[in-house]
């Protein structure tokens, strides 16, 4: 229950904020050095999230792993 509310609630965060991305990538009237700081911002968050999910499901590996042979 406790991971599929987090998903739930990760889903809904990515759904709103690539929604407003998308808003304001089709404003015209805020400069391009804004919406590539913008981009360049949420790809680098986006980026520091995978590889903070994918060491945690590596860690929780070796410590499965570590279980087993005690």
């Amino acid at each position: 229950m406790k991971v599929i509310g987090v998903l739930l609630i990760l889903a809904a965060i990515l759904i709103l904020l690539g929604y407003g991305f998308y808003e304001i990538l089709l404003t015209a009237d805020i400069p391009f050095w804004v919406k590539t700081g913008l981009t360049l911002l949420a790809a680098g968050l986006l980026l520091a999230l995978i590889a903070l999910l994918r060491e945690r499901v590596n860690d929780r590996k070796r410590e499965v792993e570590e279980d087993d042979f005690s």
